[in-house]
């Protein structure tokens, strides 16, 4: 295990890693960050994006592969700087999302240019983010602080995000442009707070920073994260654009967006630390996507009634939580893994690896999303990538079990 004991960090560096993990998703879920329902619920009914172009704008991110795997040689020390740099990018797009919305309807440019700020975004999140919040948490805390930002304030952060997305699902559009106005705000002052966070440790040279880049994750972590990409990140998240593609003519993409969010507030407030059984709770997190997978098959489509809708519900909360539960538990078991000198080089190289997967999985969702508009199959081709998804993360984390086991 690595980093440095809670009681080294400072009152002041506690909060700013909190007021970071709480407020920053709010910024990056408003331009497109990972598929985010304010950002769906924006692009559908202010942009008038369709599934196909929703699907492209969050998931064009995969043209950052060659900056991302360059971003892995970024050195630890510019870790702060990085940080900074990331979240004033977010808040300048905020504003330049606000100005979209200003726009009377949608147009070829308007279109393009939400796609294009998405794309900038998850770029973004790649080379600046990727490469220093992360290991900054390798190197500058211990384990039970970490995991606490990466569960309990992660959960914080959630109930702000519900917030957020049942404000702009019942704001009309001057409120969604105040709303990014006040977002770009709160990356402002969110700047201090990254330049009070700790500095990475001295001890980390360049010379062992070089040596470690050239170390990689095992082949079965690796997969393990591809599994991630394409069937945690893409698919659940979209599911506002698939409900309002005809899924569930009569949702309120605000409600559906909220109990998207609800999934990962309770995993986050109920995880406790741990340093052992990672592995296990990743597995069952996986098991019960697969589960409301197959619930979602069963219920009867398009969606109409109180009963199934809040049903919908219930699956999209359970999935999303399931799915946290397994994002949260290779994340930490990545950082007991890595050294402070190999923590920038693995958790970029993972990134890399996690992102494009989710970027293939984004534009595959869209294109599903919109076939199932029309489908006729028992089981429409987007519920199909839900299950499809589920069993694929079985495996890899069966392998990466096996794998650490043997070692």
């Amino acid at each position: 295990m690595n980093g440095d004991p809670v009681g080294s960090v400072t009152a002041a560096q506690r909060r700013g890693f909190i007021s970071i993990t709480v407020l920053l998703p709010l910024l990056g879920g408003a331009v497109g960050v990972n598929g985010a329902p304010v950002f769906q619920i924006l692009a559908i009914e202010n942009l008038g994006l369709d599934a196909r172009q929703v699907g492209l704008a969050v998931g064009l991110g995969a043209i950052s592969i060659p900056f991302q795997i360059l971003a892995g040689r970024i050195p630890l020390t510019a870790a702060k700087r990085n940080l900074r740099l990331h979240i004033l990018a977010l808040a300048a797009m905020c504003l330049a999302f606000a100005w979209l919305v200003t726009e009377p309807g949608s147009t070829a440019f308007v279109v393009a240019a939400a796609i294009v700020i998405a794309v900038l975004a998850e770029l973004s999140v790649s080379v600046l983010f990727a490469t220093s919040f992360q290991p900054l948490l390798s190197t500058t805390v211990g384990p039970r602080f970490r995991q606490q930002l990466n569960a309990q304030w992660r959960a914080a952060a959630s109930i702000v995000t519900i917030g957020l997305v049942a404000l702009v699902g019942v704001l009309g559009r001057d409120g969604r442009i105040a709303v990014l106005a006040v977002l770009a705000a709160v990356g402002l002052a969110l700047v201090p707070a990254a330049r009070s966070l700790p500095s990475p440790p001295s001890g980390v040279d360049e010379a062992s920073l070089a040596d470690d880049q050239n170390q990689k994750p095992s082949t079965s972590l690796t997969m393990t994260f591809v599994a991630i990409g394409v069937s945690v990140v893409p698919a659940w998240p979209l599911f506002v654009t698939y409900a309002a593609s005809g899924y569930w003519p009569e949702a309120n993409l605000g409600v559906v967006g909220a109990a998207i969010m609800i999934g990962p507030l309770v995993a986050g407030a109920l995880w406790r630390a741990s340093t052992t059984r990672l592995l296990r709770r990743a597995r069952s997190g996986a098991i019960a996507m697969t589960i409301g997978a197959v619930a979602l098959i069963v219920i009867p489509r398009p969606v109409s009634g109180a009963a199934l809708g809040a049903t919908v519900l219930l699956i999209l909360a359970m999935a999303t939580a399931a799915g946290t539960v397994v994002r949260m538990a290779l994340l930490e078991h990545v950082h007991q893994a890595s050294t402070s000198a190999s923590s920038v080089a693995s958790l970029t190289t993972l990134d890399v690896v996690a992102s494009t997967s989710m970027q293939v999985g984004f534009l595959l969702a869209g294109q599903l999303i919109a076939s199932s508009a029309t489908s006729t199959w028992p089981a429409d081709p987007f519920q199909l990538s839900l299950l499809v998804g589920g069993g694929l993360l079985l495996v890899a984390l069966g392998r990466l079990d096996r794998a650490v086991a043997a070692a």
